[in-house]
């Protein structure tokens, strides 16, 4: 897509995930492991401070719930260092992000954790057809279009993630800091999408044939997530888009039919 020139993207360097995941969201090397270990030394500090005095006793000066050697960083750690930006990280099955749920193409961003690991999924230049997976696993960020972002999400909570909401803490507030991929998408259209080729040249099947349109859109979704293919968005833009134009078939749009799934999940 038009916007990878622009794109800040931190790649995985050991177990520094959630460093990563801040600084892409945030677009740009804003954070250090140094800086995350001071802000979780200091959450353990306001913990230990509320113990009584003998399970303050008991407590292990040497080990911490919120951060370790190798890189991790706890769910609070990184709600912290966000609040430094004025933002906030709220659960996405919370009843502050009902919208959110029903149309996450209207958010700014998303961070998910699984385990140890974390990753953001922004947009930029507030345009709904602009959202990038932000990944650090992914050699460079990867597109999403609008009907992507919502299989995309449902994928990741089936997985396991935890899906947290960026939002500014003052609603009335900026929210992302402005960045060089945000002033181009503000400044440049964005460009015609190539349609999806009618028939699949590996395959030789027509859309009218009847093959499975949900694996080909999970297998896709995984190829997102684990930066395996080609090293190109073609190859999978045209595999999302054929897996999406079949499940047109049924008279309803696919971005009709995934908010629809989601409503009736959700309310």
């Amino acid at each position: 897509m038009d916007l990878l020139p622009y794109v800040f993207h931190e790649v995985q360097q050991g177990q520094l995930c959630a460093q990563h995941a801040l600084n892409n969201l945030l677009q740009g090397p804003y954070f250090t492991a140094v800086d995350l270990s001071d802000i979780a030394r200091g959450v353990d500090e306001e913990e230990l401070a509320v113990l009584n005095d003998e399970a303050r006793a008991r407590a292990q000066p040497s080990t911490s719930a919120n951060y370790d050697d190798s890189g991790f960083f706890s769910v609070e750690v990184v709600m912290r260092a966000l609040a430094v930006w004025n933002l906030t990280m709220t659960p996405i099955m919370s009843e502050r992000t009902v919208d959110a749920r029903a149309a996450p193409e209207n958010e700014e961003a998303f961070i998910l954790n699984l385990d140890q690991h974390w990753l953001t999924l922004r947009r930029f230049g507030h345009s709904k057809d602009r959202w990038y997976n932000c990944n650090s696993l992914l050699p460079a960020p990867r597109h999403v279009s609008e009907v992507y972002l919502s299989a995309l999400l449902d994928q990741l909570e089936t997985e396991g993630y935890s899906i947290f909401v960026v939002r500014p803490a003052d609603p009335a507030a900026p929210g992302l800091p402005p960045s060089e991929a945000d002033a181009y998408a503000a400044a440049v259209p964005v460009p015609p999408r190539e349609p999806a080729p009618a028939q699949q040249a590996d395959t030789g099947r027509t859309l009218n044939d009847s093959v499975d349109d949900d694996g080909m859109l999970s297998e896709a979704i995984a190829m997102s997530l684990s930066g395996s293919g080609d090293g190109s968005d073609k190859g999978e833009e045209l595999m999302l888009q054929s897996a999406i134009q079949m499940s047109l078939e049924s008279q309803e749009s696919e971005a009709d039919r995934i908010r629809r799934k989601r409503l009736e999940r959700f309310g």
